[in-house]
């Protein structure tokens, strides 16, 4: 065993599995809180902290938030009100499940819409969902594992998963912390990501797992039926 993040994180998930009396999703959220604040506390000016279930706010139960300093740090006696998480909001699903095919939802497409950025993982992949005016832009992308069968296969074995995916992983997380979700009143419109439709060919429908990169400063990429624009400013994809 190693003190490594994700050496932890792995093992964590590993030992809950293996007790067979836990659930596939939720029991996961500790290890993932405790690897995204062994990040975020790494971080200067802010530090960013993951709180898992968060209440409804208008757009149903995100799985987590992620905070920075001035929203919890206040010395208020009284609770405030529910404030908007300024790194945006997280949606776990179970390891089994695809990325793509949880981004593709209308619960995602509700949380985007209200807090602008969501990370979504399955806690094998994670990609982190932005915004650029009024089009979804997928800002990061980092995959441990391409099936619920090779993640339990990798937490197995930590220290190779460590060695593979450890400092690529940590820099990853930092990114996506690193980056403020845009500020803008929740939208009463009935507008929706998953409403962006576009006609696109399945064939011609690209993966995760394809380079994302173009020399062309916003080339659009269709994931699933999405009208995702690619961020310019930064690297695409992070994986092995």
């Amino acid at each position: 065993m190693t003190n490594h993040p994700l050496s932890i994180y792995l093992e964590d998930c590993l030992a809950r599995r293996k007790t067979g009396a836990t659930t596939p999703e939720t029991s996961l959220y500790n290890p993932l809180e405790t690897l995204l604040n062994a990040v975020g506390s790494k971080l200067k000016k802010p530090r960013v902290r993951c709180f898992m279930n968060l209440k409804d706010q208008d757009a149903g139960l995100p799985d987590g938030g992620l905070f920075t300093p001035d929203q919890f740090e206040k010395g208020n006696e009284e609770t405030p009100q529910g404030q908007t998480p300024s790194r945006g909001v997280i949606e776990c699903k179970p390891p089994k499940k695809d990325v793509v095919t949880i981004t593709d939802t209308e619960q995602v497409s509700k949380y985007w819409d209200r807090y602008n950025q969501v990370l979504v993982t399955n806690y094998r992949e994670f990609a982190l969902i932005g915004r650029d005016g009024d089009k979804p832009v997928r800002h990061e992308f980092y995959r441990l594992a391409a099936s619920e069968k090779e993640f339990w296969n990798l937490a197995s074995h930590p220290e190779s998963a460590v060695k593979a995916h450890g400092d690529r992983l940590l820099d990853f997380l930092q990114r996506c912390l690193l980056r403020p979700a845009p500020l803008t009143e929740p939208k009463d419109d009935g507008s929706r990501l998953h409403q962006r439709r576009v006609n696109t060919n399945p064939a011609e429908v690209p993966t995760f797992g394809e380079s994302a990169r173009s020399a062309s400063s916003h080339r659009r990429a269709c994931f699933h039926g999405f009208a995702f624009y690619e961020d310019p400013s930064g690297p695409m994809d992070s994986r092995s």
